[in-house]
């Protein structure tokens, strides 16, 4: 058990506060400002770690790593300006509180069995039902073709179809002709078998029989290991299909791997991507589980293609930035990053704004030296040496989305549950960056080993990569010119190449930043800046300073109107520039390093948290409060916690217009659901799982001490938990406890 996370990046707060110029309307490529200027800056680069900027790759394959070496023009390592721009804008963003809006917004998944306790109400995953997702050849919708049958079948009894088959492709393959041996087919590509039913714990139980009195599909769930069960679907209704919302289907395809399927060597090897894909699309129905939407019972929520499938959560990305501040997503208006280094407007209809910086590419002075043995490697591991490029993605909550935690903010307060991108409130942790370190704090892991043991190393050989860097003290020089920029305009971009003249801070760019590469120093040599006012005389170079102080001058005046604090103080300030300076890094010595695969789960179970880089004063929160989200602007289905974090008045207005307008919203509040919720996340926290805990001897008990008046409304709603998955409720002697659990709740009535 991992006694902190460790990561090689970290986050700088997100800010509530935004910052728009006044001038953003008069700002044109065309029309100069009569103060501005324009002009040119001679770059030099200097890496004070090895250094790559890749260039082309050598993909990988089964046998061999992939390789990078450093971008190259005219045989000649060079950093390009598209590279150096990205690197400014980045920076320029956070010191100017610009808008976070470069994001891939998307609905991420989660599926989370490992660890109840600090995960909770973030992964309730009941009701499933089975069906046939299918796109309808003649009216292009999506539906779901439902089955009032599912059960599990032993894989031990499925096995002898399939032997040693690992691929879903495959699998059903030899699982087709096996059947055809047997009986008829009901869709050609799905297999079918005859069985008869016995019972299980929270599905029945499939026997294949030839001679058995039900006629199912088989439906396997992908390869895991040491797998028990796989299913059944049988008594489809083709009377009945269900349409599928644009929304829900979208989510089911981003979570399965839809945009990566023809990208990535391991995603082509999915269920989703490897098979059931081309299925689909050529109009094929495919076997899926589903839920309904418990506020809008006629539609389907969520769909997957396990039975405890990955969950789409209530929020994306950019929804969850957008709860900090919406104004992050107004295309409409221009912070400082855009006026000054461009921006495409999402409506065509709409200016965009020409960047008026450009960045020359700089090419390196002298001799190319590849980077010497690294010190910390004993034997002959070199540069070069195999790794790979791979880390958390932005579903490691822990991580990604600010958490409510103890003192030192290394673990949720209280052993609470985490938040994630279910809860209307919850926060992005910031500006993902990689703090600088020195050279001997480098590291570059080796490869752990085969994914398979059976493929003698062969599956990870495509998932690493060869670094080739260039040596610590190469230096590289280039032309940045700029066009039509105020002094302010200008001051930031001087502050942000020379970190505002602080000697200790340092840039990062290219490959292996999460290893230590990439540091590097940014010198102006020389300064050409000629005023577009005649009578104005041209920018000396010893006004680079003064340049900045100006800068720093205006926008701490922004701030601190804002927020009585002053800019250098904030907590985006304050992180951002403690991650440029490597000396910091000594005291993160060894947190800077991703964990063992394994730890990332067990962190989880202990509540940790990843701690900010430094400890601040303040955070975002306790300087800008945070408005109470709308209901209705959730994309997805509200939880109980939601509801109750709702205002009161929200509660009694939605009450009023129940009747007439939203008639669901009766069950959202309803006492018994939530009375019937609490019991069963009781009994579930002391170590019951949940089938059981809706079944068993405990909730009974619980019942039996409730108010009288309220029993027989309980009693349904308990009832309905029973028949889920299966009607328990009517048929429980097929288990002897659940039998006796029955007969608690008829005796009372």
């Amino acid at each position: 058990m991992p006694e902190k996370i460790t990561s090689p990046y970290n986050f700088v707060p997100l800010s509530h506060f935004i910052y728009f110029p006044k001038w953003a309307d008069k700002v044109s490529h065309d029309i100069p400002f009569k103060e501005g200027f324009s002009g040119s800056l001679q770059i030099k680069i200097t890496a004070n770690t090895p250094v790559l900027v890749g260039g082309k790759p050598k993909s990988a394959d089964s046998r061999h790593a992939g390789e990078v070496h450093f971008f190259e023009m005219n045989n000649m390592p060079t950093i390009p300006g598209s590279s150096l721009k990205g690197m400014t804008r980045a920076v320029l963003e956070i010191i100017s509180f610009g808008k976070m809006q470069r994001v891939n917004d998307q609905r991420l998944g989660i599926r989370d069995i490992s660890c109840s306790a600090s995960i909770g109400d973030n992964y309730i995953h009941t009701g499933q039902k089975a069906g046939f997702l299918r796109l309808n050849e003649k009216t292009g919708q999506t539906e779901i073709v439902p089955c009032t049958g599912l059960a599990k079948g032993k894989s031990d009894d499925l096995g002898n179809w399939i032997n040693d088959s690992t691929s879903i492709a495959d699998r059903y393959r030899k699982a087709i002709v096996k059947a055809n041996n047997h009986t008829t087919q009901i869709q050609h590509h799905l297999p079918t078998i005859r069985f008869n039913l016995s019972k299980g714990n929270n599905l029945p139980i499939a026997n294949p029989d030839d001679t058995g009195s039900h006629e199912g599909i088989v439906v396997f769930t992908g390869p895991i290991s040491q797998k028990k069960h796989d299913f059944v679907f049988f008594d489809r209704d083709e009377s009945s299909p269900i349409k599928i919302r644009p929304q829900t289907l979208k989510d089911f395809l981003q979570i399965h791997g839809e945009d990566s399927c023809d990208k990535n060597i391991n995603t082509q090897k999915s269920p989703w991507c490897g098979y059931w894909r081309k299925q689909f699309f050529n109009h094929q129905e495919i076997p899926v589980f589903y839920r309904f939407d418990k506020h809008k019972p006629d539609q389907v929520k969520s769909i997957g293609l396990a039975y405890m499938y990955k969950l789409a959560y209530n929020y994306s990305i950019g929804e969850t930035i957008d709860y900090t501040n919406p104004e992050h997503a107004n295309p409409d208006k221009s912070d400082l990053a855009e006026l000054i280094l461009g921006k495409i407007h999402p409506d065509e209809n709409k200016p965009s704004l020409k960047s008026r910086v450009s960045f020359g590419s700089c090419r390196l002075q002298g001799e190319k030296i590849l980077a010497a043995p690294m010190a910390q490697f004993k034997t002959t591991q070199r540069y070069g040496q195999a790794t790979i490029l791979n880390g958390p993605k932005p579903t490691y909550f822990p991580n990604y989305i600010t958490q409510e935690t103890n003192a030192a903010g290394d673990k949720v307060d209280n052993k609470q549950q985490y938040r994630t991108y279910m809860q209307h409130d919850s926060e992005i942790r910031g500006w993902k960056r990689y703090p600088v370190r020195n050279e001997e704090e480098i590291n570059i892991p080796e490869p752990s080993g085969a994914i398979n043991a059976n493929n003698r190393g062969q599956e990870s050989k495509a998932t690493q990569v060869k670094l080739f860097p260039l040596q610590k003290g190469s230096v590289f020089a280039g032309t940045t010119r700029f066009h039509n920029l105020t002094r302010l305009e200008l001051g930031a971009l001087i502050w942000v190449l020379k970190w505002g003249f602080k000697p200790d801070c340092y840039h990062a760019i290219g490959m292996g930043k999460p290893f230590g590469l990439g540091q590097i120093k940014l010198d102006i040599t020389k300064m050409e800046a000629q005023a577009n006012d005649p009578n104005e005389n041209p920018l000396a170079e010893n006004n680079l300073e003064k340049l900045c102080k100006e800068f720093e001058q205006h926008i701490n005046t922004q701030y601190n109107q804002e927020s009585g604090i002053n800019w250098l103080n904030s907590p985006q300030m304050q992180q951002l520039l403690a991650m440029a300076n490597p000396t910091l890094a000594q005291a993160n010595k060894g947190n800077l390093a991703y964990m063992p695969l394994n730890d990332f789960v067990e962190a989880k179970k202990d509540h940790l948290v990843l701690p900010p880089y430094i400890s601040m004063q303040k955070d975002d929160k306790e300087i800008f409060s945070r408005p109470q989200r709308p209901l209705d602007q959730r994309s997805a289905s509200y939880s109980e916690d939601d509801l109750a974090a709702a205002s009161t008045e929200s509660e009694e207005k939605a009450t009023e217009q129940v009747i007439d307008e939203v008639p669901t919203i009766v069950e959202e509040i309803n006492p018994y659901v939530q009375w019937v919720d609490k019991q069963i996340q009781e009994i579930m926290a002391a170590g019951s799982d949940e089938f059981k805990a809706i079944t068993g001897k405990q909730l009974a008990q619980r019942w039996q001490q409730a108010d009288e008046t309220i029993k027989p409304a309980l009693r349904v709603e308990i009832a309905k938990r029973w028949s889920i998955d299966f009607d328990w409720w009517n048929k429980p002697n097929m288990s002897k406890k659940m039998t006796k659990t029955r007969k608690i709740y008829d005796e009372e009535i």
